[in-house]
């Protein structure tokens, strides 16, 4: 029970943050998933894998209803959107492939260290590249 609810809190954050900022959805599910998915089943080896398959397939659910709401808006520059999607696609698809050959421990230690990397960056007032 302790892990449904983990999961339904999870969601409920995750799609909050989601709507309002952008982000949000996989940085809360990934670590909540990591964790719960064992308790589901999972094998603790599988766990960061099918965590992070498991949180693209949430977001790509949610990032829809996030694009409509801010294109309503005229918060969408779709020029820059077409620019991107093919090296975005090219991204997702070198990603799906190294997945597959790195250990969870590895993942999990690529997750955490993109936070920390984030995490500093807000902390510092760092909003451009």
């Amino acid at each position: 029970m302790t892990t449904l609810i983990a999961l339904f809190a999870a969601g409920i954050l995750g799609g909050l943050l989601l709507g309002m900022i952008g982000v949000g959805m996989a940085l809360i599910a990934v670590p909540v998933l990591t964790f719960a998915l064992p308790h589901l089943g999972v094998p603790v080896a599988l766990a960061p894998v099918v965590a992070l398959a498991t949180s693209m397939g949430i977001v790509t659910i949610g990032s829809v209803g996030s694009v409509v709401a801010h294109s309503r808006l005229g918060n969408v520059d779709w020029p820059v959107v077409r620019r991107m999607v093919p090296f975005s696609l090219l991204g997702v698809a070198l990603g799906s492939v190294v997945v597959v050959w790195l250990p969870g421990v590895a993942l999990r230690s690529i997750f955490a260290a993109f936070l920390v990397f984030v995490g500093l960056r807000m902390l510092m007032g760092k909003t451009q590249a």
